[in-house]
């Protein structure tokens, strides 16, 4: 299952939303998204790791932070940064205009859950 969906407030409808980007020592990194238009909470995102448009940076900080057993790997990491990760935004932008969805993420979510339960399990 593959799907997009433009994130819009519930509120007002606004896809105009504002990321708020809450870090706390010890914890994970928290998103909240609000609406830049009547203010109303939106979403919240726990982040696992965080690439943004300044690729070289953002390796620089990924290889302080990460041991790596060989130089194969830390290559691999320095192509995500750059190349992949350009590629996949990419691909998710054209997937929204042809494919736009309008169920919620939560469902989305739930929906990929379920798919991938069968996957793994294709008797039940």
């Amino acid at each position: 299952m593959e799907s997009v969906r433009i994130e819009h407030c519930r509120k007002c409808e606004s896809t105009n939303l504002t990321n708020l980007v809450y870090v706390q020592s010890g914890d994970p990194v928290r998103v909240y998204v609000r609406c830049s238009d009547c203010g109303a909470f939106v979403a919240r995102y726990v982040l696992t790791r965080y690439t943004s448009d300044q690729t070289y940076e953002c390796l620089l900080r990924n290889l302080r932070r990460y041991a790596y057993a060989s130089g194969k790997r830390a290559l691999q990491e320095v192509e995500e940064c750059g190349t992949t990760v350009q590629a996949e935004f990419d691909r998710v932008e054209k997937l929204a205009r042809e494919r736009p969805e309008s169920r919620p993420v939560v469902q989305l979510i739930e929906d990929a859950r379920q798919e991938e339960k069968k996957k793994e399990d294709p008797e039940d």
